[in-house]
C-alpha cells in the first residue's frame, strides 16, 4: 500500500492518523491526537523507515494527565504544573527496533555508577538508599546530596554478585529547579524509563510520584501499540 493510499484510507476511517511502516507496508498507524502537537512537525512518517538506532525512525507522543487518570487510578499530579505541556502529562518516543538493538537497550541504559552503587566503591563508597513507601522500589543515589538517583526494584547488595542492571532498574530521574519563566522557583523530579515492548523501543518521561505505576504504564502502551498496528489493517 502506497502512503498516499494508506493515509486516504485512515482518513476515511475517521480522523487524519499518522503512518509509520517498513517496505512500504505500514506498521503503526496513529491518530493526531496521540501524537506530541509541539514535536510532531519532527516526526519521520515514511513507509520506508530503517530500523537500527532505537532511537530513530520513530515519533513522539504525548498522553494528558486527564486521560492518564482516567485509565490508571492512582496517577498523580504535581501541583503547580497544571498546565505545563509535559511534567503532568506522559510523554515519549516510539523507536522501530533494528535485530541487534534488544542487547543494547533496556531500562538500565541511562544508569550511572551501577557497579559502584551496588558495591559501595570508589565513586559512590556511600550510597543513598531509600525505599520507597509502600511500592518495593528504591531511590538509589551516589551520595545523598547527588541531584541525579536511579529507581530499582530491589536494594543493592554487595555480599552478592550484581545481576543484570536491566532486571532491577526501573528508572533514571533528575531533580530540577526552574530558573526562569512562568514556573520560576519550583521543582520536580523528573524520570525517564526505557523499555523494548512488543518491536519497539519506548523511552517515555513520568514524575517520581507516578514511577511505582511503571508496570501499568508499560501496559497501557502496550496496548496502544497494539490499537496503532489494528488502525493499519482499517
Amino acid at each position: 500500500m502506497s502512503m498516499t493510499v494508506a493515509l486516504t484510507a485512515l482518513i476515511l476511517a475517521g480522523g487524519y492518523q499518522h503512518v509509520f511502516g517498513i517496505n512500504g507496508k505500514p506498521v503503526l498507524c496513529v491518530p493526531d491526537s496521540d501524537m506530541d502537537p509541539l514535536l510532531v512537525r519532527y516526526a519521520d512518517e515514511s513507509t520506508n523507515l530503517n530500523p537500527g538506532s532505537g532511537h530513530t525512525p520513530g515519533f513522539s507522543f504525548l498522553f494528558s494527565s486527564k486521560f492518564m487518570r482516567s485509565i490508571i487510578s492512582g496517577y498523580s499530579i504535581v501541583p503547580g504544573f497544571e498546565e505545563h505541556p509535559y511534567v503532568n502529562n506522559l510523554s515519549g518516543t516510539v523507536g522501530f527496533l533494528g535485530q541487534d538493538d534488544r542487547a543494547r537497550f533496556g531500562p538500565a541504559m541511562r544508569a550511572r555508577d551501577i557497579k559502584d552503587e551496588w558495591y559501595a566503591r570508589d565513586k559512590c563508597p556511600e550510597p543513598s538508599i531509600t525505599p520507597i513507601v509502600d511500592t518495593g522500589l528504591f531511590e538509589v543515589k551516589c551520595s545523598a546530596e547527588a541531584n541525579y538517583s536511579a529507581i530499582w526494584s530491589r536494594a543493592p547488595d554487595p555480599t552478592i554478585v550484581m545481576p543484570n542492571p536491566n532486571e532491577f532498574i526501573v528508572a533514571t530521574c533528575n531533580y530540577r529547579n526552574i530558573p526562569l519563566g512562568p514556573y520560576r522557583g519550583k521543582s520536580f523530579n523528573s524520570c525517564t524509563r526505557t523499555v523494548i515492548i512488543n518491536r519497539f523501543f519506548i523511552d517515555y518521561r513520568l514524575q517520581e510520584e507516578n514511577v511505582a505505576l511503571f508496570s501499568r504504564i508499560d501496559a497501557m502502551i502496550r496496548d496502544k501499540l497494539s490499537e496503532w498496528e489494528r488502525n493499519c489493517s482499517l
